[in-house]
This record gives structure tokens, C-alpha cells and sequence, in this order.
């Protein structure tokens, strides 16, 4: 299985070129392309010449030896609030993103669903549901006329209310996969190992469930309060005087849940946070050890 993981913050370091050769040199097999690090207004894929770029990318992937296994196309923010009043420009970017992946032969873009503000918990489920039947819906001809598939992921919303993280749109494996199921061949599922758990899930549960609709990963850890995005083991609250390992996600059970159910993806890590934690000059020393964590779990089991 590849090795893969998202190119956001080292493109912000080194730029987007830079950031695939040393992930490459990193020990990655594969990358998920952060497309939403560039503005969703004035960014380049929201201009004409967004294929040109992905072309060059291209190129320096192949250079360096690395795939796209994986876009994540631009991020709809429900804290925005005029958000929900500009679907035409979130039509446009899926659309272009969409392009772009064909364009360096990626076979997934993960693009978020819609949120609406009020979607805690299950409040507001149908009109949600219906909300991104119609917005992915638009992204079929598309699709099935570039030969790409957009992975649904899984999302968390906020409770003001408890000042806590709690379940919305899609934080059930069921609803995900019925989402996709509805839509179309041209969707699949991408399970997000750290929302899971915010939202009182088993990452290793979602699997099972979502079985052969599960195409993309966003593995990370976090510590069960907040979205952290930290790099396996790294989030397990370990204490000086009792040092007992004491991980929230049960990263042998995902494992095995991925072999069994015959997983055919890339093992995509999305634990940038990991790489903010240490000086810039550290950051690909930070990479090199994400990637041999990624590996060990793959080797690990065989996959």
C-alpha cells in the first residue's frame, strides 16, 4: 500500500513545487494535494489558467517519483456566515478541481459537504441531506466526464450551547455512505480517523460500515476535545508519573478493519500540525518521521 500525505504546510514553507520533491525524498509514495491552500476568490483555481499550473505540478511529481493519490478541493466554512450565499463560487472550484485531478491523473478529489449552521447533531437532517444531494449532484457530468470520483468526508460541527465539538453532516458512517450510494457510482466515501473519534465514533466501526464505498483516508490523531490533526500516537496524553499509552483511536483495530475489508487506497495521513509543532528547518526531519510512522503501521499488518 502507498504512503501518502497532504502537501499543505510544506508548500507554505518551500512552495507547492519544493513541497512534492521532498515529500518524495521524505519516503512518500503519494501525496493529497491541499488545492484549498490557494484563496477560493483570488487564488489560481479560480482562474483560467488553474490547468497550466496542474500541469507543472505535474511534471515535478513525475520527476520526483510521487503520485496524486488525492485532491482536497477548497473548503466551504459553515463560520463563515454569507458562506451558504455563494454556492456558485464552491460550484465553480469543485468543477475546476475536479479538471485539475484529471489533468495529473488523480483518480479522487475530496470535497467537503455542505454544512448548514444550524446541523448539530441530527437537527435539520433531511434538509441537509437534500442540500448536498443537489450540490453534489451538480458534479456528476463532470465527473463522469473526466473519469474522477469526489470522496464524501465525514464532519464535525460545534455546539455553542456546551463549547464542545459534536456530530453534523455526515459524522455517521451511515449517513455518509448513503449519501454516496444516492448520488452515484461517481462517489465514494473518504473516512477523516480523527473526526471520527470527535464525534463518537471507532474509526475502525466506520470502516465496516462504509466497506467498499471507502476509497481515501485522512488519518490522524487528536486527543478526543479537538481537531488537532496530529501524526499517530502523538495526541495519547501519556503521564510523567504513569506512563501508560493512552490512545483514543486503536490504530491496530483500523488497521486490521482496512485489510479486512480488502481497502485498495493510499494510506493518506492529513497530521500537518505534527510538522507545525517543530522550527521550519526541522519541518522535513518532521516529514521523514511521519512517513517511517506511516509505513510501521502499514508494514505492521501487511497492507
Amino acid at each position: 500500500m502507498k504512503i501518502s500525505t497532504t502537501t499543505g504546510t510544506l508548500s507554505k514553507y518551500y512552495g507547492e513545487e519544493e513541497a512534492i520533491r521532498l515529500l518524495a525524498k521524505a519516503g512518500f509514495d503519494s501525496m493529497d494535494y491541499s488545492m484549498f491552500i490557494h484563496d477560493a476568490e483570488t487564488g489560481v483555481y479560480n482562474t483560467k489558467d488553474f490547468l497550466d499550473h496542474a500541469k507543472k505540478l505535474k511534471k515535478v511529481a513525475d520527476e520526483a517519483g510521487i503520485t496524486f493519490g488525492q485532491f482536497h478541493a477548497q473548503i466551504p466554512n459553515p463560520s463563515v456566515p454569507d458562506y451558504m450565499s455563494r454556492t456558485e463560487l464552491w460550484d465553480k472550484l469543485a468543477k475546476n478541481s475536479i479538471m485539475a485531478a484529471a489533468e495529473v491523473e488523480c483518480p479522487y478529489v475530496v470535497v467537503h459537504p455542505l454544512i448548514l449552521p444550524e446541523r448539530r447533531y441530527d437537527e435539520l437532517y433531511k434538509e441537509n441531506f437534500d442540500l448536498n444531494l443537489e450540490y453534489y449532484g451538480k458534479m456528476k457530468d463532470t465527473l463522469k466526464k473526466y473519469g474522477v470520483k469526489v470522496a464524501i468526508e465525514n464532519m464535525w460541527h460545534w455546539d455553542d450551547d456546551k463549547n464542545i465539538i459534536c456530530p453534523s453532516v455526515c459524522s455517521s458512517a451511515e449517513e455518509m455512505r448513503e449519501l454516496a450510494e444516492t448520488l452515484g457510482d461517481e462517489f465514494v466515501n473518504c473516512l477523516d480517523v480523527g473526526h471520527a473519534v470527535l464525534t463518537g465514533r471507532t474509526a475502525e466501526s466506520m470502516v465496516y460500515i462504509l466497506g467498499d464505498r471507502l476509497a481515501t483516508l485522512h488519518v490522524h490523531d487528536n486527543d478526543a476535545k479537538d481537531d488537532t490533526h496530529d501524526l499517530m500516537f502523538n495526541a495519547n496524553g501519556i503521564n510523567m508519573m504513569f506512563p501508560d499509552n493512552e490512545n483514543k483511536i486503536d490504530w491496530d483495530k483500523f488497521m486490521i478493519a482496512l485489510k479486512d475489508i480488502g481497502y485498495k487506497g493510499t494510506f493518506s495521513l492529513e497530521a500537518d500540525n505534527f510538522i507545525k509543532k517543530f522550527p521550519e528547518e526541522l519541518s522535513f526531519d518532521a516529514c521523514c518521521f511521519m512517513a517511517k510512522v506511516a509505513r510501521h503501521l502499514v508494514d505492521k499488518h501487511g497492507l
